[in-house]
Parts: C-alpha cells; structure tokens; sequence
C-alpha cells in the first residue's frame, strides 16, 4: 500500500470536517454553528517542547498526548513532529545556527520559519510548550529528597506569526496534564478565536520574559492579545535590569499596542 501523501491528507481532513460538520447540524443552533465552523477542519502542527528537563521524558509524552486527544477531540487534524520532518518540503527547512547540545538540531527554528512550515503544510498553526522546575513558595533551598515540581505554559503560533500563550499560574504545578493541559489549551483557543486588542513589544532580545499584572504572559518575540485597562508591564532582559512600565489599553478588538524596547528605558 503506498504511503499517505499530503493530497490524501488534505482529503481525510476534509472529509472528517464534513462529517463533523452533519453531527453538529444535527445537534447546535444555527448561532453556534456559524461561531465553531471555521474551527472545524483546522490543523495544527507539534513543535519541540521548551525547558530545562531533558527530552523525552515521561511528563513529555503525557502533554504531547493530552494535546493530541484534546485536539482530537475537536474535529481537529494534528501534524506530529515525525510527520512535519516528512512531510516538509527541502525549501521550507530552518537555516538557523543551532547549539551544539541541542538533541534534535533540524528541528530548531527561528520565528520567522514557523509560517513558512505551516503553510507549506495547510496548517493554520502549530503547539509547542515549555516545562520548567519550579521551588515550592518559600523554599529558597531545594529538597533533593522532594518531588520534582514543574510548571508550563503553552503557545500556539498562526500562519500570520501571532502567538496566543496560556501559563499555569505560579501558585499551582503540573500534577494531573491529561486534566490541566485541556485547560490551558481552552485558554489558548479563547484567544485564537476571540478577537481582542493586542501587545507588541519590538526589539525585544531574545529569551526576554514578558509579565503582564505581574503573570507571566510569553517571551520574545511578543506579540499577543491583552486584556483592556490599566495593565502593568515587566520586562525581564536575560542581561539587561528589569523595567517596570504601565500601559492604558483601550477596548478596541483591532488595536495594536507596540512598544519599543530600549535597554536604557528608565
């Protein structure tokens, strides 16, 4: 039997949005409809994870498989990163520097060829996320003999380069993914699907963390939605002090906030 081609895949996609689509005419108001079908047959690609624990892992395999049955779950198709590296054509591969440590260097990507993927693949956006080891609230020593304690924020990244990001907060750890992952993904597709005013910070370096109401929001490259009102910005350069700024975000689903940075901004 010849092996699946991205045609084929396209008409699978299509048929199971068709299919999809009787059951909820079957079942939803026509209000409701109108707002879920764009989402119907929508596809979405993995991307490597981010973070300080060594990959893969168990917690890996756990969140990769929360976020496929979950997508799954909505009549969505899932790219997994085998069938990316198959499935990209040899123009749409990165050309970036990649660090020697790194485990799986073809993989790494700067955040301009993340479009380029999705649309060589008829995607409308791809899924990575970082995990990190978190101490308890008032450790300031860690307990070798403690569990390890871990934290995560998911992101989806569009064909249009927005990002929309959804991070546990820091007083909670990630205990139970097949539960907590569904939660922030819900989160995500809130943003994703809901239009709202938007942030970017230009010029940002690299690895910089963006807290926003003092919750961390992402990291550099910044461009996502925010919440109208009074919001208090922090910046955190990896080699620069950290600023502190307000910013009046009116409620205006098309606003575009930009803000440049400077490492000298007082």
């Amino acid at each position: 039997m010849p092996a699946p081609t991205l045609a084929s895949a396209r008409t699978q996609t299509q048929t199971k949005a068709r299919v999809a689509l009787l059951g909820t005419l079957l079942t939803t108001s026509p209000a409701t409809l109108l707002a879920a079908s764009p989402a119907l047959a929508d596809t979405f690609v993995m991307l490597d994870s981010q973070g300080d624990l060594p990959s893969p892992s168990d917690v890996h395999s756990r969140v990769d498989e929360a976020i496929a049955v979950y997508l799954h779950a909505q009549g969505h198709t899932l790219i997994t990163r085998e069938q990316r590296r198959q499935r990209l054509p040899q123009s749409a591969s990165p050309t970036t520097n990649h660090p020697p440590d790194h485990p799986s260097p073809e993989d790494e990507c700067d955040p301009n060829c993340v479009p380029q993927w999705l649309q060589a693949l008829n995607a409308q956006g791809a899924f990575t996320y970082s995990l990190w080891k978190q101490e308890p609230s008032g450790q300031s020593t860690p307990d070798p003999e403690a569990p390890t304690l871990l934290n995560l924020a998911l992101t989806l990244v569009t064909a249009k380069n927005q990002t929309f990001s959804a991070a546990m907060p820091d007083s909670q750890y990630l205990q139970h993914p097949e539960t907590q992952v569904p939660q922030l993904l819900e989160q995500t597709f809130a943003s994703y699907t809901n239009p709202g005013p938007r942030l970017q910070i230009l010029n940002l370096p690299p690895g910089t963390q963006v807290l926003i109401d003092n919750t961390l929001a992402g990291s550099a490259p910044f461009n996502r939605k925010i919440p109208p009102g009074t919001r208090n910005i922090q910046l955190q350069p990896p080699n620069a002090p950290i600023q502190n700024f307000t910013l009046q975000i009116p409620n205006n689903p098309t606003h575009i906030e930009q803000y440049n940075y400077s490492p000298t901004h007082n």
